[in-house]
C-alpha cells in the first residue's frame, strides 16, 4: 500500500487501538512491522532516528507522533530528518500509520503528505462490547461511510500497553537507547578502573529480556558489588527504568539480582551535564548503595530528582572510604 494513514483523535478515543489493529491486520498477512510503542506481537522497536532511517518493507508504527514531529519545532533537525523519513516511505516500501490527538500539532509537511485521515471513536454494540468506530477522510476532505474494527476494545488492549507513555526522540546523534546505554557503561567501567583496588567487568546482555538486573561487577578492597548505571542529562532527573517498570520493580529485582551473586547492589550515575572524556574519571560519577530500607522502594516512577539523590550518594572517588 504504502501510503500515510494519520488517526486522529482525543484522549480515550481509540486512536492507539486502531493504529495496533491496522497493524495486527498487516502482521497476520506476513508484513514487518516496526513500532515507537510496545506490542504484543512480533516487531521491531524504534527509539531514534537512526531506528527510523533503518525501516524497509513493512508498516511503521507511531503512537502520540506530535511528541516527535511537534508543529511548533518544524525547523528543528528532528523534524526535517522524519519528515525525508516520510516522503521516502513509497522508495522504502513502507506504510506510516501515525495517531496524534489534534492535527495542527504535527508538523505541516506531515499534514500535507497523509493520504487518508481515520476519525475514531467508541461505540456499545448489542454484545455488551465496545468497538472502535471511524470515518476515513481523503485528501479531498471527502468523507467516507462509518465503518468499524471487528474486535472489540477489550481485546484490540491486549496487543499493546495501554498505559505506556512515548518518550521523546533521541537527540540529533542517532544513537539507540541501548547504544547509549553501553557506552555509559564504558565509561563508568573506565573511571572504577582508575581506583586503586578496584576492578570492574562489564555483564554482557544484563537486563536485556531477562528478569537480571545490572551492568557491572565490582570488586573492591572491601567487598563484591553489583552495579547498575544510570543515565542524567541537562534536566534534573535520573533514569532508572522505562515506562513499563517503576523504580521500586526495578529496584526489587535488581536487590535479587545483586543476592543471588552474593554481591552488594550499588547505583551508579554520572554528574549531571557531564558527557564524553569527563565521564572516564571518577570524580565525575556518584554511587549510591542500595538495601532493602531504600527509599528507592517507595519510588513509583520512573525517574528521580538529582539533586534529592545525591544528597543520598557519594562520589565515587570516595567510595572507597565508605565501601
Amino acid at each position: 500500500m504504502n501510503e500515510i494513514l494519520g488517526i486522529l483523535g482525543l484522549q480515550g478515543w481509540g486512536k492507539t487501538a486502531l493504529t495496533t489493529g491496522f497493524g495486527y491486520l498487516a502482521y497476520m498477512n506476513g508484513y514487518k512491522i516496526y513500532s515507537n510503542y510496545p506490542l504484543s506481537f512480533d516487531y521491531t522497536p524504534i527509539k531514534s532516528l537512526k531506528d527510523a532511517k533503518n525501516v524497509r518493507n513493512g508498516y511503521l508504527l507511531f503512537d502520540e507522533f506530535w511528541r516527535w514531529v511537534h508543529a511548533r519545532t518544524s525547523q528543528s533537525s528532528i523534524n526535517k530528518e522524519m519528515m525525508g523519513i516520510c516522503l521516502l516511505n513509497r522508495k522504502r516500501n513502507v506504510s506510516i500509520i501515525y495517531n496524534t490527538q489534534l492535527p495542527r500539532t504535527i508538523d505541516v509537511i506531515l499534514r500535507d503528505v497523509t493520504n487518508y485521515r481515520y476519525l475514531p471513536h467508541l461505540e456499545l454494540h448489542d454484545d455488551g462490547k465496545r468497538y472502535v468506530h471511524y470515518i476515513i477522510r481523503d485528501l479531498l476532505d471527502r468523507e467516507s461511510s462509518e465503518m468499524f474494527y471487528n474486535m472489540p476494545i477489550n481485546e484490540l488492549g491486549k496487543l499493546f500497553n495501554t498505559r505506556y507513555e512515548v518518550e521523546d526522540i533521541d537527540d540529533d546523534k542517532n544513537e539507540s537507547f541501548l547504544e547509549i546505554g553501553k557506552e555509559l557503561e564504558k565509561k563508568c567501567l573506565i573511571a572504577i578502573n582508575k581506583m586503586k583496588g578496584f576492578k570492574a567487568t562489564i555483564l554482557p546482555n544484563s537486563g536485556i529480556g531477562t528478569d537480571f538486573k545490572g551492568d557491572l561487577l565490582i570488586k573492591t578492597p572491601h567487598g563484591n558489588y553489583l552495579g547498575d548505571v544510570k543515565s542524567t542529562g541537562y534536566s534534573d532527573f535520573v533514569t532508572f527504568c522505562d515506562n513499563l517498570h517503576t523504580i521500586k520493580d526495578e529496584m526489587n529485582k535488581f536487590i535479587k539480582s545483586a543476592k543471588e551473586w552474593n554481591f552488594k547492589p550499588v547505583i551508579l550515575f554520572p554528574k549531571i551535564n557531564k558527557k564524553g572524556n569527563y565521564l572516564n574519571y571518577p570524580n565525575n560519577w556518584f554511587a549510591y548503595e542500595v538495601n532493602n530500607n531504600s527509599y528507592l522502594l517507595d519510588s513509583r516512577g520512573k525517574q528521580l530528582r538529582y539533586s534529592k539523590l545525591i544528597n543520598k550518594s557519594v562520589f565515587l572517588k570516595n567510595w572507597a572510604k565508605y565501601t
